[in-house]
């Protein structure tokens, strides 16, 4: 159910002593997690825990630092970026330019690749 102004309701049973209400309270959807990351059509689930997810992304970020060695590669640090763009608002802002810059450059220097991606 949808608020006028882009709310979510949700609505939550409350018990009292005399009797059971059921009352209704408007959220934000900004203000609701999301537990999945989206890259092309393929969605990846990541764990409920802020600190878990710190953690991997963190543990990617340094990995990929690490990327000569063996096993290790630099394709874990945009990776570990885009984990911590959920919980960090800086490295989101930064995630959200690098795609728009992105997307500005594919249209204009490839147009009919961009008629299919839209």
């Amino acid at each position: 159910m949808q608020s006028p102004n882009n709310g979510v309701f949700v609505q939550v049973l409350r018990c009292r002593t005399d009797r059971l209400t059921l009352a209704t309270f408007a959220v934000r959807p900004y203000l609701i997690r999301m537990s999945r990351i989206r890259i092309g059509s393929r969605e990846f689930s990541l764990p409920r825990s802020r600190l878990a997810r710190m953690i991997i992304g963190v543990a990617l970020v340094l990995g990929g630092i690490a990327g000569f060695l063996p096993v290790l590669g630099f394709w874990m640090i945009p990776l570990g970026l885009l984990i911590l763009s959920v919980d960090l608002p800086l490295v989101r802002r930064w995630r959200r330019n690098m795609a728009v810059k992105l997307g500005r450059k594919i249209k204009h220097r490839y147009p009919g690749l961009w008629r299919h991606i839209e």
